[in-house]
């Protein structure tokens, strides 16, 4: 039974990052089109994440309030979720979305070099087993030499931030002293990217663009 559900949410997994591979750039296009910006698409994902997020939360009867004791973390974890983001969107005006997938498949390679730089030590067959991502990352860059940099460079801060969200989370969840769960922090997390980022959209003129 716990194969079977693994296997269910790496195929849901799959199918949520393919279609969100297509959806994205379809998404800048149509916003583009009538005026839109890029940053009006982190907006519109992260008010679409954090609507469901609240429905799943209150119907499993979890909290939807951040616990005060985490004011401080969350907002480091959130405004590096929203950079990631931010970063990733700009990215994707400069290189394709699959180079900036392969880019972003590279977490546990940057995971590995931050936590050599913390002081952790990986045995030598997890180091090897990197190698295929190096590789695979030169061959992509490397197959058009037209890429822009900057798009490359975006992509890559973007994997940083969410490294650092994915170790800074797992802090949280390992820490008994303010109890939380995993949904419950991806919930605030999201939330507090959305009011970070909601101050200067509107401020940029965003409910205007997407009226």
């Amino acid at each position: 039974a716990m194969g079977l559900r693994l296997v269910a949410v790496l195929a849901f997994w799959f199918l949520t990052s393919a279609g969100f591979n297509d959806v994205t750039p379809r998404l800048m296009a149509t916003l583009a089109q009538t005026g839109g910006w890029p940053i009006d698409v982190t907006q519109i994902e992260l008010a679409i994440a954090v609507a469901i997020s609240t429905g799943v939360l209150r119907w499993r009867g979890q909290r939807t309030a951040m616990p005060t004791p985490l004011y401080r973390r969350l907002l480091l974890i959130g405004l590096a979720h929203l950079l990631g983001c931010r970063t990733f969107i700009y990215s994707l005006q400069f290189i394709p979305v699959s180079l900036a997938q392969t880019i972003r498949a590279m977490n546990p390679l940057v995971a590995v070099v931050v936590g050599t730089l913390t002081g952790r030590v990986y045995p030598l067959r997890l180091v090897v087993t990197l190698l295929p991502i190096v590789l695979g990352f030169a061959m992509a860059v490397s197959a058009d030499l037209s890429i822009e940099p900057i798009g490359v460079a975006c992509a890559l801060g973007s994997v940083c931030c969410l490294v650092l969200v994915n170790q800074s989370t797992k802090g949280v969840l390992e820490d008994p002293a303010v109890p939380v769960t995993s949904s419950e922090l991806q919930h605030f997390t999201l939330t507090v990217a959305l009011a970070l980022l909601t101050p200067f959209w509107l401020f940029s003129g965003g409910a205007q663009r997407v009226a």
